[in-house]
């Protein structure tokens, strides 16, 4: 009897754990976790949220200090330790070298097993960066070179540009970005083919549900090509969600539609212009990578994105020295 005792206080010890924050809310910095009842973690009145101080202010959790190690919310978020191994799918958009003036953002994010930054020359390669640049440089094999638009698809590709995989267009279906019509871009991948014969070539990616602008595009992939159409080895696109089901659910509606393992190369709790907090962004990301890297139907994925000029989505950041470091994203990327 005793033995059975012991035995069921510790499954109770055990399910009574929330490391991830996966029962709770994430509190504004992503390290403090309330518990759900309170509808949102910390701010402006939180004694009087629904469970009180000690359950939605997170200065009150913090004190006390209970990790979600081996307790649930409210509790404290440990800081995730760093994946063993290189994840393949895992990757990033590389948007912060010509802000930070850095090299070492591959070198922190070492968990991811590429990345991308709408161009044909590698960012970390640049010259007059600061960091560990004779490191940055053994991560040439991570980065993955793509057309941004029609014009420059003509453009020299720098000869340290591995060209396993090729990808091209950002957001034909977006007036703020490459914008144009479906014919117009199926023409051009013509060129795109010609010029990448042995590249494993990745589709235009769409914003917002792109299947409209797909359909028309591998219409006239057929119609200006023959039975064979587009040559094309992956579908890109971009999904903006805090919802880990909805994601996956339109990333294997894709899948099963058009027959092409999905690139997911933008992706947050999201866009730029909602201005998500950091918490939301961190509860989405905890939910969603785990489901990334269980479905066969998804190729590889990126964050969005390396920066934020708003600083609440970002992987990795500045300190008043000048040196990049990962954010608590950039940290719970490396760990999921």
């Amino acid at each position: 009897m005793r033995y059975l005792l012991c035995v069921v206080s510790a499954a109770a010890v055990a399910l009574a754990a929330d490391p991830t924050c996966s029962k709770g809310i994430f509190g504004s910095g992503g390290t403090t976790c309330c518990a759900k009842q309170c509808g949102r973690c910390g701010g402006t009145s939180c004694q009087n949220l629904p469970g009180g101080r000690d359950d939605c202010c997170t200065s009150q959790i913090s004190a006390d200090g209970r990790s979600c190690d081996n307790h649930d919310p409210p509790c404290v978020v440990s800081p995730p330790a760093p994946s063993p191994v290189v994840k393949p799918k895992r990757g990033f958009v590389a948007d912060d070298a010509g802000t930070y003036k850095s090299c070492d953002t591959p070198l922190l994010l070492n968990v991811s097993g590429w990345f991308y930054n709408y161009n044909a020359y590698n960012p970390y390669l640049a010259s007059g960066l600061s960091g560990d640049c004779s490191g940055a440089k053994a991560t040439v094999s991570r980065f993955t070179p793509m057309n941004w638009c029609i014009s420059s698809v003509n453009k020299s590709v720098p000869a340290d540009v591995e060209q396993t995989y090729w990808m091209g267009f950002n957001e034909p279906n977006n007036a703020h970005n490459c914008n144009t019509d479906a014919e117009t871009i199926a023409r051009a991948w013509g060129r795109v083919m010609d010029l990448h014969p042995h590249a494993q070539l990745v589709s235009p990616a769409t914003a917002g549900n792109g299947i409209k602008w797909y359909d028309e595009f591998f219409g006239n992939c057929t119609r200006l090509y023959g039975s064979k159409g587009c040559r094309i080895s992956y579908l890109a696109t971009h999904d903006y969600n805090c919802h880990a089901d909805s994601t996956l659910s339109y990333l294997k509606e894709l899948y099963e539609r058009y027959g092409y393992k999905v690139w997911l190369t933008e992706f947050s709790c999201l866009d730029h212009a909602k201005g998500q907090p950091t918490a939301a962004h961190a509860g989405y990301m905890a939910e969603v990578l785990p489901k990334l890297d269980a479905a066969d139907f998804v190729y590889r994925y990126a964050w969005m994105s390396a920066r934020d000029s708003s600083n609440l989505r970002n992987l990795v950041t500045q300190d008043s020295n000048g040196n990049v470091e990962l954010t608590i994203l950039g940290k719970m990327y490396n760990a999921f």
